[in-house]
């Protein structure tokens, strides 16, 4: 949600709204800088330090507290609207993403090459959420 958007909703649903995005960008720097910035080990897991492994499941964890602030700002939003306009977000950038992993895939078996999905899909996801988001706020006039 963009600072304009918020100032028709209370202090509280600002604050979720804030915890939202603030998770959405931790996640997704954590995310990216590991896709993109980490290469496999030669001689697979058992060569691979322990540090390695942690830094891989850290955006596990925030992805938890990622999810526990879209649920929390789902559940507590008062407007009815700003949570429709959400859930249909949610719902094209996810099947932009879907859609995305299965044509990449799908390219991988025909090329023969296989890149990271990941990073598509993730971009996929964003890219679609925000823009169902900001193509419902002029469409309700929010």
């Amino acid at each position: 949600m963009d600072r304009a958007n918020l100032a028709g909703l209370s202090e509280k649903d600002k604050r979720i709204a804030q915890s939202f995005v603030l998770w959405l960008l931790i996640w997704g720097a954590m995310f990216f800088n590991i896709v993109l910035g980490m290469e496999p080990l030669p001689g697979g897991i058992d060569a691979t330090p322990v540090w390695r492994l942690l830094l891989v499941f850290s955006p596990i964890i925030a992805s938890i507290f990622l999810v526990r602030a879209f649920v929390r700002l789902i559940r507590e939003l008062k407007d009815e609207l700003i949570k429709k306009m959400h859930f249909e977000a949610l719902a094209v950038g996810f099947l932009i993403a879907f859609f995305l992993g299965m044509c990449f895939d799908l390219s991988a078996v025909i090329i023969g090459g296989s890149l990271k999905a990941g990073p598509l899909m993730f971009a996929g996801l964003i890219g679609g959420y925000f823009v169902a988001l900001i193509l419902s706020y002029r469409k309700y006039n929010v």
